[in-house]
């Protein structure tokens, strides 16, 4: 059974303004008995087109969403050892409010945690083509509204 994600109060549910969340999971690795890590990232919502009513030519969106609260991981390493009943520690580390904020944090915390060059991450790709951030959030980080400070737990691994 999975443990709740730490980080978030229980019964926390994400508004409209919620896009997704920044994770880190820790699990301790059954052949070296060491703790591996992974950074991510998750949506709280997903999206999909449905065909259009009759008599009409506009395609629906339909927005739900996700089951983020079961989510595992993309590291097939990780959901193996999840499998076979190995605990994992799951941390929500920020919550982000826009697609291009979700990727420019992931790939700010993998690239910090210089998770290429370490044998206990299991991050094993690291894309990143970002364009421009979007008008509105370069005015919140201008007044000082958004960071990017790397959090303190990951300064410590």
């Amino acid at each position: 059974m999975l443990q709740p994600w730490e980080g978030i109060e229980d019964g926390f549910k994400p508004t409209d303004e919620d896009h997704g969340f920044i994770y880190l999971m820790t699990i301790e690795n059954p052949e070296t008995k060491k703790p591996n890590y992974y950074i991510g990232c998750k949506q709280f919502w997903s999206t999909t087109k449905r065909p259009p009513l009759k008599g009409k030519k506009r395609k629906r969106k339909v927005v739900k969403e996700h089951k983020w609260r079961d989510y595992t991981s993309s590291s097939t390493s990780i959901n193996e050892w999840i499998k076979q009943g190995v605990p994992v520690r799951r941390e929500i580390l920020r919550l982000v409010y826009s697609q291009w904020e979700l990727n420019y944090v992931e790939n700010l915390f993998i690239m910090n945690c210089h998770t290429a060059f370490r044998d206990d991450f299991l991050n094993g790709f690291a894309g990143f083509r970002q364009g421009a951030p979007p008008k509105a959030l370069r005015e919140k980080v201008k007044k000082g509204l958004v960071n990017f400070d790397i959090p303190a737990r990951l300064q410590g691994l």
